[in-house]
């Protein structure tokens, strides 16, 4: 008898798994101040979002700049197979939320997964 193999399905059928296999997910952003750092305004925003990283305004920190780190996992299917990394890519998945300085990215899609970043007091870090 022979193995089934994932690969001999067809594209649309494979497609749906990775949608299924890819539920949304709460995306936990942590603030971290830097004075002489803010965030990396030539990354790109998507349009239908209307923060900006100047818009985003101040973070308890002294001169009120902040870049953001998430221990979030990662979607496995972004891992998986250039196939199922490329669809998901095409579905919205990104790299995002980078600063000048600390290049660490997370992966994001901004029309499915819930965005989490804590509110704290002045003087209070995340």
């Amino acid at each position: 008898m022979e193995r089934p193999s994932f690969a001999i399905l067809p594209p649309e059928l494979r497609y749906k798994i990775y949608l299924f296999a890819t539920p949304p997910r709460y995306v936990y952003l942590r603030g971290h101040g830097d004075p002489a750092e803010d965030l990396d305004e030539s990354l790109p925003v998507p349009s239908n979002v209307s923060a900006s990283p100047s818009t985003l305004g101040p973070y308890s920190t002294p001169d009120e700049r902040v870049y953001f780190t998430s221990a979030t996992q990662i979607p496995p299917l972004l891992h998986t197979c250039r196939e199922s990394r490329d669809y998901l890519m095409g579905q919205g998945y990104e790299l995002t939320f980078a600063a000048r300085k600390c290049k660490q990215r997370t992966w994001f899609n901004y029309k499915k997964d819930i965005l989490i970043v804590p509110v704290l007091p002045k003087g209070r870090q995340a």
